[in-house]
């Protein structure tokens, strides 16, 4: 079931995507920022990656390398995305791009070296971390935007963004509350598979109200 969860929303995320396509083709009027539709593309191959692993994994504590694939393109995802709110403030310098470059790559050691190493627990914890970074410095600058005008796309986006890293630091507290080693899927505890789909389905909510202020 967490697998078609992660595909159900894979899916989602990819109609959103060839639907925000088609119409900016149809208006050649303004170009779609590439930040958040980069963010959406690898958002989508990261999840339909994690969800064919989760298919075949036979040890969550010791996954097969796709994971560390899947885990980096939703840092990269993510990433992105406060990039985009980042950018309706101020331009993108070169020097961000390369930096978010080299962070993608330091990322993926890292977490190639926690597959190997590390626990179920620890690794999501990390992941849940360098999401929260991302959700606040997003929030802080869709506030930063909101004073300049108003926006009913950027409330929801903030209050969206603010339901991700809600969900994000209540995965933290449930693993840190956990009691035994998790290494089966069939372990995960429900409230952690709940946050965990909840965190996802505001993120796909910030997509579609990043497309909604675009448009």
């Amino acid at each position: 079931m967490l697998a078609i969860y992660f595909f159900i929303l894979a899916i989602i995320q990819m109609g959103l995507f060839f639907g925000i396509s088609h119409y900016y083709r149809s208006q050649n009027l303004v170009r779609p920022s590439p930040y958040w539709m980069n963010s959406l593309l690898v958002s989508i191959l990261g999840l339909i990656i994690f969800g064919a692993g989760i298919v075949t994994i036979e040890d969550v504590a010791k996954p097969e390398f796709n994971f560390t694939v899947a885990n980096t393109l939703l840092y990269i995802a993510i990433g992105l995305q406060a990039i985009f709110c980042y950018s309706l403030n101020q331009p993108i310098s070169k020097i961000l791009k390369i930096g978010f470059f080299i962070s993608a790559i330091l990322f993926l050691i890292v977490f190639e070296f926690m597959r190997v190493h590390s626990t179920f627990e620890i690794r999501t914890t990390f992941m849940c971390m360098v999401a929260s970074v991302f959700y606040i410095w997003q929030i802080l600058e869709i506030r930063r935007k909101r004073k300049q005008i108003s926006s009913n796309q950027l409330t929801y986006l903030q209050y969206a963004s603010t339901a991700e890293l809600f969900f994000a630091i209540g995965r933290m507290v449930i693993l840190v509350a956990g009691t035994f080693t998790i290494r089966q899927v069939d372990q995960i505890p429900q409230f952690l598979i709940l946050f965990t789909i909840a965190q996802l389905v505001m993120n796909t909510l910030s997509y579609i109200a990043i497309g909604g202020y675009w448009a």
